[in-house]
């Protein structure tokens, strides 16, 4: 039994490439009975539009058929470049991968916090395929799927929280209390008590600082100036 999941429409591509293949079997009496020919020719078109939409292989390979007045069978190679041709001037090309409502392009956000050797905590996020058309686009270039992704999170050592991940559309981003570190006592210990303080308010005590500098000038060359009687 052929597999047809390396397919993008599956068995009702593998129908169409039959269809087409029979189409210029029967279009060229001297093939009728060539079965090979026959065979060898279906290996081609599933080779050459293995992401062509069904009807979209149908109508080129109708329409090839319909227009030549050859009167033997051209090698396998001018049939497809004629198919393309026509699904080029047709504007008839396979439509987008189309993603679900759990998913932003096929890809699913996933997220955890976790504790490394050190002891440190850190916020890991990873991207998994879904299991809509996009997603399983995604799984044959190498994608993890999301099943996998989220069994190996939930199966790692040090976890600080539950492993969240995207279930809709909207999630394209994890919730807020995933911003929160879990161990708040180690976040208090490294970041709030820090000596170190965050740019910002480095920058804002440093302004401060600036503007008395410049007001304690003023005023002493304001003094000078009374003194001199201006």
């Amino acid at each position: 039994m052929i597999d047809d999941r390396q397919y993008r429409y599956g068995h009702a591509f593998l129908e169409a490439v039959l269809q087409a293949a029979e189409m210029f079997q029967t279009n060229w009496t001297i093939l009728s009975r060539n079965d090979q020919w026959l065979h060898q020719m279906q290996n081609i078109l599933k080779a050459s539009f293995r992401e062509t939409a069904p009807e979209v292989l149908l109508k080129a390979a109708a329409h090839v058929v319909s227009t030549s007045c050859r009167e033997f069978p051209p090698p396998a190679g001018i049939l497809v470049k004629e198919m393309r041709t026509h699904m080029g001037r047709a504007k008839s090309k396979t439509p987008a991968y189309n993603h679900c409502d759990q998913c932003k392009g096929g890809l699913r956000l996933i997220a955890f916090w976790r504790r490394d050797q050190r002891g440190d905590c850190a916020k890991h996020e990873i991207y998994a395929a879904c299991n809509c058309e996009a997603g399983r686009k995604k799984r044959s270039l190498g994608v993890r799927g999301i099943e996998l992704a989220l069994e190996e999170a939930e199966n790692l050592d040090q976890l600080l929280s539950p492993v969240w991940y995207q279930r809709s559309t909207e999630e394209d981003s994890h919730p807020l209390s995933m911003h929160t570190c879990p161990d708040h006592e180690w976040w208090n210990k490294n970041f709030r008590e820090r000596k170190s303080k965050p740019l910002a308010k480095v920058l804002s005590r440093l302004t401060k600082e600036m503007i008395e500098e410049m007001e304690e000038r003023n005023a002493a060359h304001a003094a000078y100036q009374s003194s001199r009687g201006y």
